[in-house]
């Protein structure tokens, strides 16, 4: 009598075994979403808040798309654009702020400061 060989590896899916992992995932769905609502929704009305009471930049910043731009901001702590798909922007030294265009349109650049308000100015990427 020939060795029985099988052909099916340690780790094959089989419908039932699909669907329990997938009942499982989605128990945990309704807690992840409640844990993390929170986080998603005080960002945007944390950067209206500091929009409202920012002094304004005299000037607008242009980036030409996939093109940086520099700024030197000083006591700048942190920043944030409105619209991320437009611009990316960080502080890549100390008082200084890299502004990264990604694609044509216009966002607004907050910049937190130590000691101050904080600053709102408008960057206008090009293509």
């Amino acid at each position: 009598m020939a060795p029985l060989h099988s052909v099916s590896s340690p780790c094959t899916p089989c419908h039932a075994h699909a669907r329990s992992v997938s009942s499982r995932a989605w128990r945990w769905a309704p807690l992840c979403l409640a844990l993390l609502a929170p986080v998603a929704w005080a960002e945007p009305a944390e950067f209206t808040q500091a929009a409202a009471t920012a002094e304004v930049a005299s000037e607008t910043v242009h980036v030409q798309k996939d093109h940086d731009v520099a700024l030197t901001v000083r006591g700048a702590e942190r920043v944030q654009v409105s619209a991320p798909e437009t611009a990316q922007a960080g502080i890549t030294e100390p008082d200084q702020i890299g502004i990264n265009g990604l694609s044509p349109g216009t966002t607004t650049l907050l910049v937190w400061r130590k000691g101050t308000r904080p600053l709102r100015m408008t960057v206008e990427v090009t293509r």
